[in-house]
């Protein structure tokens, strides 16, 4: 597994049918968090890498009706030996 957080950005206040369609999101194989943040007009999602692409989580949260545009990724991945590691992509 290869988790990964992703903050995307929206540009207006999503429906309340908007916010139903991001619970079915939660529920799509591979993603592990969808946490919004009104204040920050952002919404972060923690995937697994391994089964998802941006692209696919990007596509995810746009048939939800969520208007995103992308932000910073930072992706967290355990080598082998145990120890973590982290990139800011």
């Amino acid at each position: 597994m290869t988790p990964v957080e992703h903050t995307f950005v929206y540009s207006s206040l999503p429906s309340e049918r908007v916010l139903r369609a991001l619970d079915n999101v939660r529920e799509v194989y591979g993603i592990r968090q969808v946490l919004l943040d009104a204040k920050a007009c952002a919404v972060l999602v923690e995937y697994d890498a391994s089964r998802l692409t941006l692209d696919g989580v990007e596509a995810l949260l746009r048939e939800a009706g969520i208007d995103i545009r992308r932000e910073k990724t930072l992706a967290v991945s355990v080598p082998h030996d145990g120890s973590a590691a982290s990139s800011v992509r």
